[in-house]
Order: structure tokens, then C-alpha cells, then sequence
């Protein structure tokens, strides 16, 4: 799946979605994206799920087009799936959530006009992520959003599925976990793997 990430932004490097379509040509194995027998969940997973599964609950009534309802399952899962298995996104993704539980009252409800908060959690991600590799890809997918929600004065379905999202984590930000591990200082290339990240220049 990231080698296909690669593939898509390199063919958008303006982040307009028209290489949508490559995602639809990987082959991840979305079964890493549950959990198995007795396995426990990691800190915040429960939450990420329950997010996950309340906005598939609306996702029809938002009238996605065809390529966002044919991606939709796969997407979620990949980034579900990361935020598992893989400590570094788990951290970044951790630290967003976590940012917009401090804020939350920026968007009390579900009909404002958030694209400030957005920009402002991408600020807050790009000034404290020093692993270079990585961020064209998670910044990827930042440009993508606020391009589609900047577009979306009418209501459509990139600003009512954003607007989703941060509703549900304004009313249930008591139910989210702060821990360090998700505190910037305390990424990966920042205080874990902090030599080996110098030693690579931040492309390990």
C-alpha cells in the first residue's frame, strides 16, 4: 500500500486527487487492521474505531462520489491499520487527535466553517514531525483535505465528513487518553530514534 502512496503522489504532486484511482491497484491485506483472539488494543485504538465506524454510519447520507465510496473501506483500514501497527504514524496520529481534544472548542458544532482549525493542526504536525521521509506523505493527504474542504462552501461531501469527524471528537473528547507517547517531543526522530534519525538525515 505505501509503495502505492508513492505511486499516487508522485503522479499528484499538487494533491487535486485526480490519481485517486492507483489506491484501487493495492494489494494491502486489510485483515492487520483487526484485532486477533485475545490481542488487547493499543492506547487510543478503541476510540480511533468507535470514530471510525460512527462516521460509516453516515457516509451514504454525505453522498460520496464514485472513486470516495469505492476507497472509502480501503483507506480507513490502511490508516487504521497504521495507527496499530506502526509506532511512528501511531505517535503522529495519537498527537493530532490529542491537539484537537485541546481545542476542541473551536468547533463546537457541526456546521461551522473549520478550515482554520485544519491549517492549524497541519501547522502544529508539520513544526514538530522532523522525520523527512514520511512527511510528504502525511502532508499529502493534508493539502488533499483542505483543498477539498476550501471547495466545499455548498456542503458537500468533503466538508460534512470533516465536520464529522471533529464533531464526534468535541463530544467525546473525555473518552480520549492522553499519554506521553503522543507528545511531539516524544516522536520518533524527536526523542525516540533521534540518533539513527540524524545518522539517516531523517529518511529512516
Amino acid at each position: 500500500m505505501k509503495d502505492t502512496i508513492r505511486k499516487m503522489i508522485s503522479e499528484d504532486p499538487d494533491a487535486t486527487g485526480k490519481a485517486l484511482s492507483v489506491l484501487d491497484e493495492s494489494d494491502f491485506d486489510r485483515r492487520i487492521a483487526q484485532r486477533e483472539g485475545e490481542e488487547k488494543p493499543v492506547l487510543g485504538e478503541l476510540f480511533v474505531e468507535a470514530m471510525i465506524k460512527d462516521y460509516n454510519s453516515a457516509f451514504e447520507s454525505y453522498k460520496p462520489g464514485m472513486v470516495e465510496r469505492k476507497l472509502k473501506d480501503k483507506v480507513l483500514d490502511f490508516l487504521f491499520a497504521a495507527y496499530r501497527n506502526d509506532s511512528a504514524y501511531f505517535e503522529r496520529f495519537g498527537g493530532m487527535i490529542s491537539w484537537l481534544v485541546i481545542n476542541k472548542d473551536k468547533f463546537p458544532n457541526i456546521n461551522g466553517d473549520y478550515i482554520k482549525v485544519i491549517e492549524e493542526l497541519r501547522e502544529f504536525w508539520l513544526t514538530n514531525d522532523s522525520r523527512v521521509r514520511t512527511v510528504p506523505w502525511i502532508d499529502w493527504g493534508f493539502r488533499y483535505v483542505i483543498k477539498k474542504y476550501k471547495r466545499s462552501r455548498q456542503k458537500d461531501f468533503y466538508y460534512k465528513s470533516v465536520n464529522h469527524v471533529l464533531q464526534f471528537i468535541f463530544l467525546n473528547a473525555d473518552k480520549w487518553q492522553h499519554h506521553e507517547a503522543f507528545y511531539p517531543e516524544n516522536w520518533f526522530g524527536n526523542g525516540r530514534g533521534k540518533q539513527v534519525m540524524a545518522l539517516y538525515g531523517g529518511y529512516f
